[in-house]
């Protein structure tokens, strides 16, 4: 399920590292065309914004605004039309940071967004 760009799993989320993580996902063909991500970004200033678009088998399905007023939530991403059963999502996050570089603690990792869940619709 989880492909390239995450860190080990942190109590009940993963974090993205880097500019680009991978999911792989499988939606039965009975099932809706609709994946629910529930996503918080690494922010570690009052003024920090975090922007990821998201892409579907390489087709840009969803772009997602974070601020410390509007962080983490359950965002909705529509499956491109021509989508088969095997998704390759991908999150491209615009300023991956590290809690070093902003002076919070020892950590370099590069952090995008928390994973908190899937699921599809």
């Amino acid at each position: 399920m989880l492909g390239n760009g995450w860190s080990a799993l942190e109590g009940d989320f993963v974090w993205s590292m880097g500019k680009e993580s991978e999911l792989f996902l499988r939606i039965g063909a009975n099932r809706g065309k609709r994946i629910y991500l529930d996503l918080a970004a690494f922010l570690p200033k009052e003024d920090s914004v975090q922007q990821v678009e998201v892409k579907v088998n390489d087709v840009t399905a969803a772009q997602f605004t974070f601020t410390t007023g509007a962080n983490r939530k359950v965002r909705s991403v529509d499956v491109p039309e021509n989508a088969n059963e095997q998704l390759d999502v991908k999150l491209l996050v615009s300023k991956p940071t590290s809690p070093k570089q902003a002076n919070i603690s020892g950590d370099a990792r590069m952090l995008g967004v928390a994973l908190y869940g899937i699921t599809t619709e």
